[in-house]
């Protein structure tokens, strides 16, 4: 269901993601080139219940459903693309 990608840990960090994405890719790209520690979920990559739990969880962050959908520490949510805004938050 999801994958951990080992780095420095500075926030927990969930990112909903399409698989065949641009968007979804630039910012896993930006995420391992600053070395962070983080979790992704390939949405597209679901089937049956599994895709519904997750889509449901995704959902109480992101309503409109956009991807890629970064969920920092379970309260913050950056919807789209926003690189400076993730650089931002996350100091890199």
């Amino acid at each position: 269901m999801s994958t951990h990608v080992q780095g420095k840990k500075i926030a927990d960090l969930m990112l909903y993601s399409l698989s065949t994405c641009y968007w979804c890719n630039q910012l896993k790209q930006m995420l391992n080139d600053a070395g962070i520690d983080y979790t992704y979920i390939d949405v597209d990559r679901l089937a049956g219940r599994e895709k519904e739990d997750v889509q449901a969880k995704m959902d109480v962050h992101n309503p409109s459903g956009s991807f890629p959908c970064l969920v920092i520490d379970d309260t913050l949510v950056i919807q789209g693309f926003k690189k400076k805004k993730v650089k931002e938050l996350l100091g890199i």
